[in-house]
C-alpha cells in the first residue's frame, strides 16, 4: 500500500518528503475565500508551478481536496443551496478540470449542509448530479468525506450512513467515500466499525490521530484514543481497499529540524501500520 501525505505549505519540503519514503502527495485546493483566484489564469500558472516542483522531487498527487465551505458558519447569501451553488459550483467544476489535466484520480469533497437534514440532502443530490457528468468525462472519483467541527452541525455528514445515502443513490463508480479516521474519533464514533460499514466504497483516506471532541490532525498512532491503530492495516485489506495510506497531518508549532523529524517519524509509523505482519 502506498504511503502518502497531505501537501505541506512549502514546496521546499517536497524533496524531504521523498527522501523520507513517501510515495505521493494529497493536494488541497485553496480556501473558499479565494474563489476568484481559483478561477483566474494566475492560479492555473501557480498550480502548475507547484506540480512542477512536486514532479522534480519525484512525487505526484495521488488525490486532491476540493475547496470546501462550512456553510452555516457564515452562510453564503441566504444560506440556501441555490446561493451555495452559485458561488461554489463554478469553483468545483474548475478544480475538477484542473485535476484531470494533472491526472489526479480522486477528489475529496465536503458536501453542502444546512441545519435541516432534508434540505442538505436535496442540495447535495443536486450538486453531485451536476458534477457526475464531469467526473465521468474526466475519469475522476468524487470521495465524500465524513466531516467534523465543533462549531457547526456536522451530524448530516459524519456517519457511514450519511455518506452511503449519496453513494448508494448514485450507484456510480465515480461517487465513493473518503474515510477520515480523526473525524470519526472526534465525533465519538467507533472508527473501525465505520470503516467496515463503508467497505469497498472507500476510495480515499485521511488518517490522523485525534481525541473525542477535538480535531488535532496528529500523526497516526501518536495519541492514545479510541482508535485501535494496530488493526487498521488489516481492516483496510479486509474491505479490499485499493487506495493509499494517506496521512492528513499537521505538525503544529514545529519548524526546522523538528518538523523534518516529525515527517520522518510519520512515514515510519505508516510503514509499521501497513505491514502484513501487524497484530
Amino acid at each position: 500500500m502506498k504511503i502518502t501525505i497531505k501537501a505541506p505549505e512549502s514546496a521546499a519540503l517536497y524533496p524531504h518528503l521523498k527522501a523520507c519514503g513517501f510515495d505521493g502527495i494529497d493536494y488541497s485546493f485553496p480556501n473558499w475565500d479565494k474563489r476568484e483566484y481559483i478561477l483566474s489564469s494566475d492560479f492555473e500558472r501557480d498550480l502548475f508551478e507547484t506540480f512542477d516542483a512536486m514532479a522534480a522531487a519525484g512525487l505526484s498527487a495521488t488525490q486532491c481536496h476540493l475547496t470546501y465551505y462550512a456553510t452555516n458558519r457564515e452562510p453564503i447569501g441566504d444560506g440556501s443551496y441555490a446561493a451555495y451553488e452559485a458561488a461554489m459550483l463554478p469553483v468545483l467544476e474548475r478544480e475538477l478540470a484542473l485535476a484531470a489535466s494533472l491526472k489526479i484520480p480522486t477528489a475529496v469533497i465536503h458536501l453542502f449542509f444546512t441545519d435541516e437534514r432534508e434540505a442538505s440532502q436535496r442540495g447535495n443530490l443536486t450538486l453531485i448530479g451536476k458534477l457526475l457528468p464531469l467526473l465521468e468525462r474526466y475519469g475522476i472519483t468524487l470521495a465524500i468525506e465524513n466531516i467534523y467541527g465543533r462549531d457547526f452541525s456536522e451530524i448530516y455528514l459524519s456517519s457511514a450512513e450519511d455518506l452511503l445515502f449519496y453513494i448508494e443513490h448514485f450507484n456510480s463508480p465515480y461517487v465513493a467515500a473518503c474515510y477520515d479516521s480523526g473525524h470519526a474519533v472526534a465525533r465519538g464514533q467507533k472508527p473501525l466499525e465505520m470503516l467496515r460499514r463503508l467497505g469497498d466504497k472507500v476510495a480515499a483516506t485521511h488518517l490522523h490521530s485525534n481525541v473525542p471532541g477535538r480535531d488535532l490532525h496528529q500523526a497516526p498512532a501518536m495519541i492514545l484514543s479510541t482508535f485501535e491503530w494496530s488493526k487498521l492495516g488489516r481492516t483496510l485489506r479486509e474491505i479490499g481497499y485499493k487506495g493509499n495510506f494517506n496521512m492528513e497531518i499537521s505538525p503544529w508549532g514545529l519548524s526546522g529540524e523538528a518538523r523534518l523529524a516529525y515527517y520522518r517519524m510519520a512515514y515510519l509509523i505508516g510503514v509499521q501500520l501497513t505491514s502484513e505482519e501487524e497484530s
